[in-house]
């Protein structure tokens, strides 16, 4: 079972990119010890209070109780150190290797602090209470790699034996090595168990992000041509309305219907007149501006929204567009298949009903003249 969550570990790594992961652990991390550091100052001060109220009972601990109140204090003040440097590496720059630097060395100096409180204790109780709990926090609560949690185990592990072994602690037994294994062993099982939870959750996540966004996108698409459609386009085309009279910037509506569209429908069947439509979407696409916006209003028409663009604009490219129609050669039309147009633009009493009602009548206008044309204002 271990190995497997370390296999599903590795496997998520390759899932979510490296950029992903960076983000990830990253945003993770800054909130746990944002959080953690916080409930470390608490702490501290409130141990350091009491240190310093109890200064006068006897330990036998050689350095006395003044040792625990300085260690509370700097705990303390190394951790509003912490919080302030991250709050200024973060708002500075995403990737930041200080940032980095900060969430490695603090869960570092957390495991010195903690080693070396349970190493002093030892010589009244033998109470390992503050390095276990540091060390199982940091486990359960550090996103990273698995060196990482490896490196987090071997560095609490020889900062404890260092300190033992400076100060002779006589307290140490001989099981004592043993179970500080055991407790690395643990943590990084539990380390492995609750890295592989946030992977799975950041995925699902992603996972529904992504989801949500392509039905999002069905919503405002033409299943058939995949252009915008119509309920989209009026809610945009009323949106450009606002912006075009405030930066006072023209504004063009273009629809253009297919010429004998129900002939191509009762003659070669819908499946022919689908294919058509296809092309013709195609040619819309690759006929006007990046700016423009082309949607399928319905049927066989089809509206384009030109911003930023005059009458003389419009007119070459819905001439462009009639042209590329009538010259294109649908494989499963036997006949020239062609457009009718009609352009209007945007004036100080419009709305986005009056707009392409006027486009319409000058569509209808080309209609009557014989189609495969197109009329503007």
């Amino acid at each position: 079972m271990f190995l497997e969550i370390w296999h599903n570990i590795l496997l998520h790594r390759k899932y979510l990119n490296q950029e992903e992961l960076w983000e990830f652990q990253k945003e993770h991390n800054i909130r746990t010890f944002t959080i953690g550091s916080i409930l470390v100052i608490l702490i501290s001060f409130l141990f350091a209070v009491q240190s310093y109220l109890t200064l006068d009972t006897k330990t036998n601990n050689p350095f006395g109780k003044i040792s625990y109140l300085y260690i509370y204090l700097s705990s303390g003040v190394m951790s509003i150190l912490f919080l302030t440097f991250v709050s200024t590496a973060h708002q500075k720059a995403k990737k930041s290797s200080l940032l980095q630097a900060l969430l490695i060395l603090y869960p570092m100096y957390i495991l010195s602090t903690a080693a070396l409180l349970s190493a002093l204790s030892l010589f009244d109780i033998h109470d390992m209470t503050a390095y276990l709990l540091a060390l199982i926090s940091i486990s359960i609560l550090y996103s990273g790699s698995p060196i990482s949690y490896i490196f987090f185990n071997f560095w609490s592990m020889a900062n404890i034996a260092a300190f033992i072994h400076f100060f002779d602690t006589p307290q140490c037994h001989q099981n004592f090595l043993m179970n500080m294994v055991s407790f690395s062993i643990v943590s990084i099982f539990l380390s492995a168990i609750a890295q592989y939870s946030r992977i799975q959750n950041q995925i699902l996540t992603i996972e529904l992000r992504a989801s949500n966004q392509k039905l999002s996108e069905l919503s405002i698409r033409d299943p058939l041509t995949h252009l915008y459609n119509r309920r989209f386009f009026i809610e945009f085309l009323e949106n450009r309305i606002l912006l075009s009279r405030r930066t006072k910037e023209p504004l063009l509506v273009m629809i253009l219907d297919i010429d004998f569209f129900k002939q191509v429908n009762d003659t070669l069947g819908h499946t022919i007149g689908d294919h058509v439509i296809l092309d013709i979407a195609s040619i819309l696409k690759s006929s006007v501006r990046e700016s423009d916006v082309v949607a399928r209003y319905g049927g066989e028409e089809f509206v384009v929204v030109l911003p930023n663009a005059h009458i003389e604009a419009g007119l070459k490219i819905g001439k462009r567009i009639l042209t590329t129609c009538q010259n294109h050669k649908f494989e499963t039309v036997p006949w020239s298949v062609t457009l009718s147009a009609g352009i209007a633009k945007l004036t100080e009493e419009d709305d986005a009903a009056s707009l392409l009602s006027r486009s319409d009548i000058y569509l209808y206008k080309s209609k009557q003249n014989g189609r495969n044309q197109i009329h503007s204002d």
